[in-house]
């Protein structure tokens, strides 16, 4: 008697099931080709091109679903050379992304691309014009939607760019030149690697190369300076910022000495410095190269990649005061974790290997931080930083 239509799928998806791969740290393998186009959408920023840090393999960004703890890619589509890191408009559809390039004759700058993206997840480039920089790698927009920020970080200059109600983006309303240095080898002219606005209206800017976290009020596409600034521990290397949804508190990742500074945004008053503590535990003195630092939703744990020779993520909690203490670590089960993004739910953290072309997810216990039940999805291309839609 032959097996009806419903029951052969059920059959395969058994034995599909009963040949998932397990390693010995228990998580399970996911493939790109086994497609759940459905959950929570999310961008993935890749490179695209062979450069002197990464052999970039990838076609374009991909598009991809969050489903029960599982990674799906729906397809890649172009947005330009090496469209790194992402940012998405607050009110409406459109998708701004940085090109990290720039630096040559042919290239002189980098470039900062406009999406436009429709209901059935179709993106379309709608304008292009140079970040005013060379190399960015960071971009965001203001709180209200008015404005795209980029850190450019070769060049050492940041930038804004109004936003039109097309959703594109016109010449620059403000480009500012970092100036200064620092005492680490990478540290000899400055390097702006993050730019965002905080609740408290101001922007952030994390430069890498002079060891400061610049403060400036956004004026009518302006950067003003704020009256205060400070900076971080000598040859840190800040590289991004994480602010706490609920208390005026800001957290800082240094890249180049592995470690979390923890700093109270006080109105009218210079900014203090309650706390520094490693990523890694203290008697592991190998190169980590700190990479992203996210908070969940609530508030409650804070999370860190550390890239080199130790591949990890470490996780902390957030006490009351807003000091974090430390949980413990995980493997990235990949190599240079670049960024990691915690799903709007606040149940999973997301990990972009970069050098591994896989996408690993893990189950946060929202009671004690910790992360467990990983899965990897493997054949994600040069994966560099993960934005939900």
């Amino acid at each position: 008697m032959l097996m009806k239509q419903g029951q052969l799928l059920f059959l395969f998806i058994v034995l599909l099931m009963a040949c998932k791969p397990q390693t010995k740290e228990g998580e399970t393998i996911d493939t790109p080709t086994l497609e759940l186009k459905e959950g929570i959408p999310l961008l993935i920023g890749t490179y695209t091109r062979k450069m002197g840090h990464v052999n970039g393999k990838a076609k374009g960004i991909h598009l991809a679903y969050l489903y029960k703890g599982k990674v799906s890619i729906s397809k890649t589509f172009e947005a330009g050379p090496n469209p790194s890191y992402i940012a998405t408009h607050p009110l409406k559809d459109f998708i701004y992304v940085v090109n990290e390039i720039g630096g040559t004759e042919e290239e002189p700058k980098g470039l900062l691309t406009t999406l436009a993206m429709d209901s059935t997840m179709h993106f379309k480039i709608i304008n292009t014009r140079s970040s005013e920089g060379v190399d960015p790698c960071y971009v965001s927009v203001n709180q209200i939607g008015t404005h795209v920020l980029v850190a450019n970080y070769s060049s050492g200059t940041i930038s804004s760019f109004p936003i039109a109600l097309s959703g594109m983006t016109g010449r620059s309303s403000d480009v500012v030149t970092l100036k200064g240095s620092g005492p680490h080898d990478r540290q000899k002219s400055p390097h702006a690697h993050f730019i965002a606005e905080a609740s408290d209206g101001l922007v952030y800017v994390a430069d890498l190369g002079t060891d400061s976290i610049h403060v400036y009020k956004l004026n009518g596409g302006q950067l003003i300076p704020h009256k205060y600034q400070f900076k971080v521990s000598s040859g840190a290397g800040p590289r991004h910022l994480a602010f706490h949804p609920k208390q005026a508190v800001l957290y800082v990742v240094n890249e180049l000495n592995n470690t979390v500074e923890v700093w109270r945004q006080t109105e009218d008053a210079p900014y203090q410095q309650l706390q520094t503590l490693s990523t890694v535990e203290p008697k592991d003195k190998r190169e980590g190269y700190c990479g992203a630092i996210k908070i969940t939703p609530d508030g409650k744990y804070l999370y860190v990649s550390n890239r080199g020779i130790v591949h990890s993520i470490s996780s902390f909690k957030i006490l009351p005061s807003g000091q974090i203490e430390y949980i413990g670590a995980v493997t990235t089960l990949g190599e240079i974790p670049r960024d990691i993004e915690i799903d709007p739910t606040g149940q999973y953290l997301l990990i972009a290997n970069q050098n591994s072309d896989n996408i690993v997810t893990y189950k946060i216990d929202t009671s004690t931080g910790e992360l467990s039940q990983p899965r990897v999805t493997q054949g994600v291309m040069t994966p560099v930083c993960i934005r939900f839609l």
